[in-house]
């Protein structure tokens, strides 16, 4: 099982409804083969000496999805939206155009 972990770093200027949003990502998230495993960690702060360290691009409490961006790497976004609060779709998406992953649609495990 491919195994990716998330490490959200949680913005303060983010309303009471997007928080609560961002609260409800939270948690293991798997496909149904079980090929695929997705971790999101919600951070107040981000330790250096942790891997895998994301930020928020976007999020909307309309469509109930968010982006998400490495610091280092500003080329892709993971979109991560939530289906209900037993399902989402997780995606790889390339800014540039060159391609994108298949939707994955995960369900908390």
């Amino acid at each position: 099982m491919e195994q990716i972990n998330l490490n959200v770093k949680y913005l303060t200027a983010l309303s009471d409804a997007e928080a609560e949003l961002l609260n409800q990502f939270k948690g293991e998230w798997i496909n149904q083969d079980d090929s695929l495993s997705v971790n999101v960690h919600i951070l107040y702060s981000t330790s250096s000496e942790l891997e895998d360290n994301y930020e928020i691009k976007t999020i909307s409490t309309t469509d109930n999805e968010m982006t998400l961006t490495q610091d280092f790497d500003a080329d892709f976004v993971i979109h991560l939206k939530l289906n209900d609060l037993h399902h989402l779709s997780y995606q790889v998406m390339n800014l540039k155009a060159i391609g994108s992953s298949q939707p994955f649609i995960l369900e908390k495990g």
